[in-house]
């Protein structure tokens, strides 16, 4: 009897130990848990059952990392278009048309009443005066805010496209309409602004820029669907000039000598190439970078060049480069329909920030790898700053270049 019940009782007992046994290996050999992370990003402290994702997070993904201290936000406010004054502070047209100046992390709401079905905003050279167009789209309104006197004054013009001057204020607009459609000019910094002809043609859909006191650049919308060119017309000489014709999407953004313009050429169905060209039509660089004219900026730097004598003086010549914001993923540009479908906001794109060297061609990283998701739109550069408005969640951020 006692035999059987030692017997029994190491029976049970090896079980024990060969249950024990299994339990300790798995537990061994099994990869130890994540901590997790709650709200604060403290290890230690799980998010409570059912907690919504961060504001501005899609769930299942990872929340937005903090802005790192070379890229900062401007202001918490949406925008449409923004300019920068000559105090740098940053005047901001809200979506439903109210204007906001932001200095130092403080706001100054300009005008309080909302813009009814607003179209598109213009800033004058300064950001002394801001152009709003308004209204439904059998009947286009315009009117003229002054910033010093917070006033708003109506402009009875009728614009298919319109740009400020660069150095005073006058606008420049085409107007379709009535037995004499061209290019108008008026200065809406005089008493009484008359509009003064400058140009007769007829067309439709164009786009206007102006670069330099004496020369506006002017050609069709641009799409994939259609040949475009663009022309140069010089105030003085009255003289005409092609810059690119006969081109497939054809977007540019020129310096402020009308010289060097960077273009970009449709690939038909997707993709397509960016250009480096001269003030004549003539291609100088193809560059290995895709991305749109419209996401990148001129500027220039001084560098020193030796002095053509034995002394040991330098000279200093301006250099020209290009501020480009480029998709990080090649794909998201070079298997869409360029510019429709990104000028369309079918898409998107996170991009990071070069610096090219208009000589060379040379590309260097100025904001690459884990940052702030960023689609680059309306770059400006401002006191050795990169501003522009976010498409992503339409605010305005500056990129520091260096000491300012």
């Amino acid at each position: 009897m006692i035999k059987r019940l030692i017997y029994a009782l190491a029976i049970l007992l090896a079980i024990a130990l060969i249950i024990a046994g299994g339990y300790f290996l798995r537990t061994w050999l099994a990869e130890p848990e994540a901590p997790q992370t709650g709200p604060s990003g403290v290890s230690g402290l799980p998010l409570p059952p059912g907690t919504p994702p961060a504001p501005g997070q899609l769930p299942g993904t990872p929340a937005t990392p903090a802005v790192p201290q070379k890229l900062s936000l401007v202001a918490d406010v949406e925008a449409v278009a923004f300019a920068i004054d000559q105090s740098g502070a940053a005047i901001l047209v809200q979506p439903d048309g109210q204007i906001v100046r932001v200095s130092k992390n403080q706001s100054e709401v300009f005008n309080s009443s909302p813009v009814p079905n607003l179209k598109s905003v213009g800033f004058s050279w300064d950001a002394k005066m801001v152009l709003v167009a308004f209204g439904v789209d059998t009947k286009t309104q315009y009117s003229v805010f002054d910033v010093a006197k917070k006033a708003w004054s109506p402009l009875a013009i009728e614009a298919s496209a319109y740009a400020w001057s660069p150095n005073d204020g006058r606008l420049v607009y085409y107007s379709s309409q009535g037995s004499s459609p061209g290019i108008y000019i008026i200065n809406l910094a005089a008493a009484k602004p008359v509009p003064q002809k400058t140009l007769s043609f007829s067309a439709q859909d164009i786009t206007l820029a102006w670069t330099t006191a004496d020369k506006i650049i002017f050609g069709e919308q641009p799409t994939s669907y259609s040949r475009g060119s663009l022309f140069v017309f010089d105030q003085k000489t009255k003289a005409l000039s092609p810059l690119a014709e006969d081109t497939l999407g054809l977007v540019s953004t020129w310096n402020q000598a009308v010289n060097t313009g960077l273009v970009f050429r449709s690939g038909g169905q997707s993709g397509g190439d960016l250009l480096l060209t001269n003030g004549r039509g003539g291609v100088t660089k193809e560059l290995g970078v895709l991305t749109l004219p419209s996401k990148c900026v001129f500027g220039s730097e001084p560098q020193p060049t030796p002095s053509s004598t034995s002394t040991p003086k330098t000279a200093t010549t301006n250099r020209e480069f290009l501020l480009c914001a480029v998709p990080q993923n090649r794909q998201v540009f070079s298997s869409s329909r360029l510019p429709d479908a990104y000028l369309k906001r079918e898409v998107f794109s996170s991009d990071d920030v070069y610096k090219i060297d208009v000589q060379s061609g040379e590309v260097g990283a100025i904001l690459v790898g884990d940052h702030q998701e960023i689609d680059v739109d309306a770059p400006r550069l401002v006191q050795n700053k990169l501003f522009f408005l976010n498409r992503l969640d339409k605010k305005v951020y500056a990129l520091s270049l260096g000491a300012d």
